[in-house]
C-alpha cells in the first residue's frame, strides 16, 4: 500500500470510530437574520463515501441533532434534528461544520478531507406550499371552484 492510501484508510477509520463523540453545535451560532423559506434544511452525516444497502433498506440516516451530536434517525421522524429554513444560512452552517470537522481531524494528527460531501450533505425537504409556484390568489376558494385549466 502507498503512504497516501494508508493515511486515507486511517482517516476513514478514525472518522467511523469517533463521529458520535463530536459536537457540532458551535457551527449553528450564526446570525438568524435570514428570511424564512418554505424548505427544511437538515445536516446529514454519512459514515463513509459509499452507501450501505443495509442502511438504505432500514431507512435510517445520521443527522446533527439539537444537542449538536450526530445521531441515527429514521427519515420519517426528524423532530430531534436541527433544521434551518434558509438556503444561505444552511450553506454558512455547512461551511462551519466542515471547519469543525477539520479541527477534529487535525487534533488527531490527520489531514483535512478534500471533498466534504463524502461525509456531510445538506438534506432538503419542502414544507408548506411554495408561494412562487402558486400565488395566493390561485389558492382562493373562488378560483379553485372554477373549471378552468391552469396553463
Amino acid at each position: 500500500m502507498k503512504f497516501e492510501e494508508i493515511q486515507l484508510a486511517k482517516k476513514h477509520a478514525y472518522i467511523k470510530e469517533n463521529y458520535v463523540k463530536w459536537n457540532f453545535l458551535e457551527a449553528f451560532s450564526v446570525s438568524d437574520d435570514y428570511k424564512t423559506e418554505p424548505i427544511d434544511f437538515y445536516f446529514e452525516f454519512k459514515k463513509s463515501s459509499t452507501c450501505s444497502l443495509a442502511e438504505f433498506v432500514k431507512n435510517e440516516h445520521r443527522y446533527i441533532c439539537n444537542d449538536g451530536y450526530i445521531k441515527e434517525h429514521s427519515i420519517d421522524d426528524l423532530s430531534e434534528c436541527i433544521v434551518v429554513h434558509n438556503r444561505k444560512q444552511a450553506l454558512k452552517i455547512f461551511a462551519n461544520i466542515n471547519r469543525i470537522f477539520d479541527d477534529y481531524l487535525s487534533k488527531a494528527g490527520l489531514e483535512e478531507i478534500e471533498y466534504y460531501r463524502q461525509y456531510f450533505e445538506i438534506s432538503v425537504r419542502r414544507y408548506g406550499m411554495p408561494q412562487v409556484f402558486l400565488p395566493y390568489s390561485w389558492t382562493s376558494k373562488e378560483y379553485l371552484m372554477k373549471e378552468e385549466f391552469l396553463i
